[in-house]
């Protein structure tokens, strides 16, 4: 069997990340590319690129109101994607952003309170938006990402009363059925408050 050609290999190596997640690294990498440029930079090997790119991160640091490591984590995983021979290249790079992160922990935003989501939930019902506002409760409620909300289908949802669920008579509750999450496949949340 012969080796896949470039173009072979650059088409089905696009589709090995999401399409927004494709954006977000070239845009990074593109970013990273014209610093380099604007400084005169062209690097002919990886442990060239690997100390540039730890430069950047350090550029970044100080540049960046929110401190880049976002910007700089694109820029090494859309170089580890767009140069895959070298994914486990760029060592002092990944040294360098994990230094970032260590030094700009991640900030966790609570979700709305459930009085909030209720509300909200009602509001939209009220003006007409009666799915929109019955996902909202759904997902407050059952901890379900945007995307595990609007890939649920009728055929998703079961009650107690569904053949499907093997739960007891007396156990009144429904379950939602998760295709694809981000933490695997074929899963389920069950929906506790008969409210909701």
């Amino acid at each position: 069997m012969s080796r896949p050609g470039a173009a072979d290999l650059a088409a089905l190596a696009r589709h090995a990340v999401q399409d927004n997640t494709r954006r977000r690294y070239e845009a990074a990498v593109r970013r990273f590319l014209a610093w380099a440029d604007d400084l005169g930079h062209s690097p002919a090997s990886v442990a060239a690129v690997d100390d540039l790119l730890t430069r950047y991160f350090s550029h970044l640091r100080a540049s960046v109101p929110t401190g880049g490591k976002g910007l700089a984590s694109h820029t090494l995983a859309g170089l580890r994607h767009l140069w895959p021979e070298h994914k486990d290249g760029f060592p002092h790079a990944a040294l360098a952003l994990r230094g970032m992160q260590r030094l700009q922990p991640r900030v966790s935003h609570p979700p709305m309170t459930w009085p909030l989501a209720a509300a909200v939930g009602g509001e939209l019902a009220r003006t007409g938006l009666l799915r929109q506002g019955v996902g909202v409760v759904v997902a407050h409620h059952c901890l379900l990402r945007v995307g595990e909300l609007t890939r649920l289908r009728r055929a998703d949802v079961a009650d107690y009363l569904d053949a499907r669920c093997e739960v007891e008579p007396d156990q009144q509750t429904m379950w939602l059925r998760l295709g694809k999450t981000k933490t695997g496949s074929e899963q389920c949340v069950q929906v506790l408050d008969p409210a909701v």
